[in-house]
């Protein structure tokens, strides 16, 4: 009972895959388990009195808001994207500033907010988010490594030091899990709608193939049952001269015969012609354009 309410409470985080797109759909996934992650970080740092990194967590909670606002409820998760990847760098230089630097947790952050921004951005991106990771965090290693003394050291002891590494690597590696598992879970209920509409569409080729089965059928049919019939009704009428008989009616039906016995037959051959089409048509190679 509680798995198929948190369930359903998910899907409408995330949104029904009729209404939402597969991107659209990740963004909103990525926003609610990063609001998780960084609500939990919040907790930990007012605990230990790291009042500086709580209010980085606050301003960060407050775009994930309207991110999620933007994506969810505007269905704008490009727009919303690019917020994100803005805040994420300022806050991760803020961080690194009031986070004791190299020494704080800062650079595995780093690590996440790449996959997030990799996981709801367009391939075409990818590569610029890596430069600019990689640019920002060698910056950040840099300035510290010459101008050290910008960089405050702000635990109280070495324990709340290891303590906080240790809350944030393990608050990440949750993170990326459950990234990873909406990713899989998404990619797996894709293949099984490929799978179904693939069964599908087999299905439909059996059924059509067994109608073209039917129609070959009739089509012989009238080739050789019908037609024969029309032939030899054809070929009975040019006995009949009509000049010997002296009862206008009888001759007209007789005159009328002959011409309804054409007509069908004219029918019958038209008919074959389009069914002969058809199997021509059905035997040629698809073409590759």
């Amino acid at each position: 009972m509680m798995n198929q309410y948190l369930r359903t409470k998910w899907e409408y985080f995330k949104g029904s895959s009729a209404e939402f797109s597969f991107e659209n759909r990740m963004t909103n996934s990525i926003c609610v388990i990063t609001f998780i992650m960084i609500f939990l970080l919040l907790i930990f740092n007012v605990s230990v009195s790291f009042f500086e990194e709580a209010f980085i967590c606050v301003a960060v909670l407050m775009v994930i808001i309207v991110v999620y606002y933007q994506s969810r409820f505007r269905k704008k998760y490009k727009a919303g994207a690019t917020i994100y990847a803005i805040t994420s760098y300022l806050a991760l230089a803020t961080a690194f500033y009031y986070n004791s630097g190299i020494n704080g947790p800062t650079i595995i952050l780093f690590f996440l907010s790449f996959q997030v921004l990799i996981t709801v951005t367009p391939k075409s991106q990818h590569i610029l988010w890596a430069i600019l990771h990689t640019v920002s965090a060698t910056a950040l290693c840099l300035v510290e490594y010459w101008y050290p003394e910008l960089i405050a050291d702000s635990y109280p002891s070495r324990g709340i030091r290891f303590a906080d590494i240790i809350f944030t690597y393990v608050v990440c590696l949750i993170f990326m899990y459950l990234i990873t598992m909406t990713l899989r879970n998404n990619l797996d209920r894709i293949r099984k709608k490929s799978i179904e509409r693939a069964e599908a569409i087999q299905r439909n080729l059996h059924e059509i193939e067994q109608q073209n089965e039917k129609l070959k059928e009739i089509s012989w049919l009238q080739s050789h049952k019908v037609r024969s019939q029309v032939a030899t009704i054809l070929g009975l009428s040019q006995f009949i001269n009509q000049s010997n008989i002296s009862d206008p009616d009888l001759n007209r039906v007789i005159g009328g015969i002959k011409e309804a016995a054409k007509d069908l037959d004219a029918v019958i051959k038209e008919i074959n012609r389009l069914t002969h089409n058809a199997d021509l048509n059905k035997d040629k190679p698809m073409s590759n354009n």
